[in-house]
């Protein structure tokens, strides 16, 4: 009620009208860390901030059972400063007893699916050091590339000229959709790319169940020309998770195919443990990634993690993570903690990385 409040008292200073303003809500999140990190080669401290955001959200009544919903979501340094507006999830879209329809930047069904699985998200132990990753360094076909540049390089995204359709909730069952257009500025047009202009798209499938206390998920996803290569990257997954009284128990297996000859796919699997006793928890994963078509490309993590919630708000974390690369991987340590790009990348193929973070959350 207090952020509506803020929001109606922000618009009524703007000279806006207080109605367009009704069902708008200012939420959001600061994550800020203490790390020590080691990327194989040498070891560095820093303050981070991981994945901290700011965000407003809203409706309008349009009549005939249809409603107007919105969202501008921004990503911000909460340890540096600085920041940009509609980083991560924001759209415009319409909704009815039939679903909704969000056309913007958005979260995958591919990622959205298994999300609640992990329960180091932003930070350094987060799943997708392995989940959703390829521990391949080349050239033109680098999977860690700007995607303005090579086009869509990652699964696990959150994509930009996105439409995702979200189905109602089926006695727990729902689908969910998306496609995402040529990401690379000018991609669907003729600036500087030619014949291949909107070649590099995207869909993005998945479905979910949940009934007491089990969850399941199982999602398909597929980027055409992955990384400009002229190949489509596949990957499918089934994952999910079951809770016995303070004990949440999660899986997930999933397969990549680069459709890159001498590359091809891999497997890997995750497995996480979180235990809850009163306000404070603890908490473990272990992720593997099994070999592509090269020898000794696989790669494991390990993560563990302890944490206290002070209030239902503001809450205090420790993680210690690991990712061990065989000899021609080079996996990254996950999360945004670093200031190193999206983690820890390894000093060379085979490096072994790690991290240990103290933290502290606050959600408004």
């Amino acid at each position: 009620m207090q952020k509506k409040v803020l929001v109606f008292a922000v618009a009524a200073a703007m000279g806006l009208p207080a109605a367009a303003m009704a069902d708008t809500t200012l939420y959001g999140r600061l994550n800020v860390s203490m790390d020590r990190v080691d990327d194989g080669d040498a070891s560095s401290h820093q303050l981070a901030s991981n994945s901290s955001r700011i965000g407003v959200r809203g409706s309008e009544d349009l009549g005939a059972g249809l409603r107007g919903v919105f969202q501008m979501e921004a990503g911000f340094d909460a340890a540096n400063g600085g920041g940009e507006l509609a980083t991560r999830n924001t759209y415009l879209g319409v909704a009815s007893e039939f679903g909704e329809v969000r056309l913007g930047r958005h979260d995958t069904p591919y990622k959205i699916s298994t999300l609640r699985l992990d329960p180091f998200a932003d930070t350094l132990g987060d799943y997708n050091s392995i989940m959703g990753s390829f521990g391949f360094n080349g050239d033109a076909t680098n999977f860690g590339g700007d995607d303005d540049v090579n086009g869509l390089t990652r699964f696990e995204n959150r994509n930009r000229n996105t439409a995702i359709y979200l189905s109602p909730n089926f006695d727990g069952l729902q689908f969910m959709a998306s496609y995402t257009t040529d990401t690379r500025s000018g991609g669907d047009s003729r600036n500087g790319f030619g014949s291949d202009a909107n070649e590099r798209n995207a869909f993005s499938l998945a479905g979910t169940f949940t009934q007491g206390p089990m969850y399941v998920a199982v999602a398909y996803e597929q980027l055409n020309d992955w990384a400009g290569t002229g190949d489509d990257g596949k990957a499918w997954k089934v994952g999910g998770a079951y809770t016995i009284d303070a004990l949440t128990l999660s899986a997930m297996y999933e397969n990549i195919d680069s459709g890159i000859t001498g590359l091809g796919d891999r497997d890997a699997f995750f497995l996480s443990a979180k235990y809850q006793f009163g306000q404070a928890y603890v908490m473990g994963t272990y992720a593997n990634a099994g070999d592509d078509d090269r020898d000794d490309s696989g790669a494991q993590l390990f993560a563990i993690g302890a944490g206290y919630d002070l209030t239902r708000r503001t809450g205090l974390y420790a993680t210690y993570a690991t990712v061990r690369n065989d000899d021609n991987a080079v996996y990254e340590l996950g999360g945004n903690a670093t200031g190193k790009g999206k983690g820890v990348v390894p000093a060379a193929p085979g490096e072994n990385v790690w991290g240990f973070q103290v933290g502290v959350t606050h959600n408004f």
